[in-house]
């Protein structure tokens, strides 16, 4: 036995080491932008995707992206079909294996159909840079982003790991009860400081009629003024509407479970992010598809 661990150390390179480390040929590396693709960039096209679709494995796509890549992808399995026909070998259980295939995601390589896909929808501040809806917090390449599959919505992973799983709260941040009951109350302000703005605004031409109130309110003969009947009737209203906003904005929101937690991009993977390892740069077809 030897006695010291550094018995096998030399002092020259092997040809094994030299050819896999050192020398010898090596795969030319691809002459690609960047290899980490941004969130809200289309895996196919590789530029920041117009009408944004998201599949549940969190890979972003174009429409007409996914839509051409799909219609090319049945093409494929049309002529294999053809071609399977006129060799004639197992004909029948080939042809209920392809209606039973659907189309093969570009980026993971699985089965993908279209009823999958999901819109989702970014939230940009007032600089025009995307950012999460509800914490404002920016969303950069080194963000841990996700979408919800029901809404379409894209948060923050954080404000949603605080705010809906740790505190059980499955509604969605944005149209859930909570974010309805907000938005009616500020329709309800507006509405208030649009009826304050033309009282001030007609508050001259008014004047008189006011004085006449005030004037029937004093009457023995009206036991009840007119000004609060009418205070009633805008009470009534304003409450109308905001039950209506309310009522509008909740039910137009699902509840969702964490399997609807869908990750668009997590820092801790980096590897499904990047180009090398998309499905279809691995088999070298992507300059065909544009």
């Amino acid at each position: 036995m030897p006695k010291h661990k550094h018995h096998r150390d030399r002092l020259y390179l092997l040809q094994s080491e030299y050819s896999s480390e050192w020398g010898g040929f090596k795969k030319a590396k691809l002459n690609l932008p960047y290899k980490a693709l941004p969130f809200y960039c289309c895996c196919l096209c590789f530029c920041p995707a117009k009408d944004p679709l998201c599949s549940s494995s969190g890979a972003v796509f174009c429409r007409s992206c996914i839509l051409s890549f799909m219609q090319q992808q049945q093409k494929l399995q049309q002529k294999q079909q053809q071609q399977q026909q006129q060799q004639q070998q197992q004909q029948q259980q080939e042809q209920q294996e392809q209606q039973e295939l659907s189309c093969q995601c570009p980026v993971t390589g699985l089965l993908l159909q279209f009823g999958d896909l999901f819109e989702i929808k970014f939230f940009k501040n007032s600089k025009g840079e995307i950012c999460c809806p509800v914490s404002f917090k920016l969303l950069s390449e080194n963000s841990h982003v996700a979408a919800v599959r029901k809404s379409g919505n894209v948060f923050a992973a954080d404000t949603l790991l605080s705010l809906c799983v740790r505190s059980n709260n499955w509604n969605d941040l944005i149209t859930g009860p909570a974010a309805a009951a907000a938005a009616a109350a500020a329709a309800l302000l507006l509405l208030l400081l649009l009826r304050c703005c033309c009282c001030c605004c007609c508050c001259c031409c008014c004047y008189c009629c006011c004085c006449c109130c005030c004037c029937c309110c004093l009457h023995p003969q009206y036991p009840y003024s007119p000004h609060y009947c009418c205070l009633f009737i805008y009470l009534f209203i304003y409450l109308f509407i905001y039950l209506f906003i309310y009522l509008f904005i909740y039910y137009s929101g699902e509840p969702f479970t964490s399997s609807d937690i869908v990750h668009i991009q997590n820092p801790t993977d980096a590897k499904r992010r990047c180009i090398e390892h998309f499905h279809h740069v691995l088999r070298g077809k992507p300059k065909t598809l544009f």
